[in-house]
C-alpha cells in the first residue's frame, strides 16, 4: 500500500514538472514576441524620428536657397538703381568707410540717397555652421552673437562725417540695406522683417509694401 502511494506520488510529481516546463517554455515563447514586437516598433519610430528630421532639413534648405534667390533680386535691383544714381549724384567718396572688418561680414550698399545729400550702407556679421554630432546630415546653426559693427550707416555729404543710425535690439541672422524710400527714409531688411528708419528722427517701424 505504502508502495502503491510512493508511485501514484511520483506520477503526479512528473505531471507537475511537465506542467511547469511547458509553462516555463509558453512564458519564454510570449517574452520572446514581445521582445521582438519592441524593437519592430523601436526601429519604426526611429525610422520616423529619421524621416522627420530629413523633413525638417530639406524644408530649411529650401528656405535658405529661397532667401538667398530673393537677396539676390534685391542685390541686383539695388546694383542697377545705385549705377543710375552715381551717375546722377557722383561716385561714392573715399572717405566714405564700407570696408569689411573681416572675412565673415556682409556689406549692402553703400547707395546716394535720391537727393544726394546722404549715403546709406549696411554692416552684418555673417554666423557659420557646423554639421550635428549626432545626425550628421543635419545643419545646425549656431547662436548669433551680437556684433558691435552690426548697423545701418548714413554718411552725411556736407560734413563728410558717418554714424550708425541703427543698431539691432537682439541678435539676427541678417541685416540688409535695400534702398531709399525717399529722401529722408530708407528701408532695410533685418532677419526676415523689413523695417524703415527716418534718417533725421531715427525712428524705426515695421514695412510693408
Amino acid at each position: 500500500m505504502f508502495l502503491k502511494n510512493i508511485r501514484k506520488l511520483e506520477k503526479i510529481m512528473r505531471d507537475l514538472v511537465k506542467k511547469i516546463k511547458l509553462f516555463l517554455t509558453i512564458l519564454v515563447l510570449l517574452f520572446s514576441l514581445l521582445l521582438n514586437f519592441y524593437y519592430f516598433f523601436a526601429v519604426k519610430e526611429k525610422e520616423r524620428q529619421i524621416k522627420e528630421k530629413d523633413k525638417q532639413v530639406l524644408y530649411l534648405q529650401s528656405n535658405l536657397r529661397q532667401r538667398e534667390l530673393d537677396l539676390r533680386k534685391i542685390i541686383e535691383k539695388i546694383d542697377k538703381d545705385n549705377h543710375s544714381l552715381i551717375k546722377r549724384c557722383g561716385k561714392i567718396p573715399k572717405d566714405v568707410t564700407v570696408d569689411k572688418d573681416n572675412h565673415f561680414q556682409i556689406i549692402s550698399g553703400p547707395i546716394w540717397s535720391p537727393d544726394c545729400r546722404h549715403i546709406a550702407f549696411g554692416k552684418f556679421q555673417s554666423g557659420t555652421s557646423w554639421l550635428g554630432e549626432n545626425y550628421p546630415r543635419e545643419s545646425v546653426f549656431l547662436n548669433k552673437r551680437m556684433d558691435e559693427n552690426d548697423g545701418i550707416y548714413l554718411y552725411d555729404d556736407r560734413t563728410g562725417k558717418t554714424i550708425k543710425i541703427y543698431s539691432p535690439e537682439q541678435p539676427a541672422d541678417s541685416l540688409t540695406f535695400l534702398y531709399w524710400f525717399n529722401s529722408k527714409k530708407i528701408v532695410f531688411l533685418i532677419g526676415n522683417k523689413k523695417k524703415i528708419i527716418d534718417v533725421e528722427s531715427f525712428r524705426v517701424d515695421d514695412f510693408k509694401d
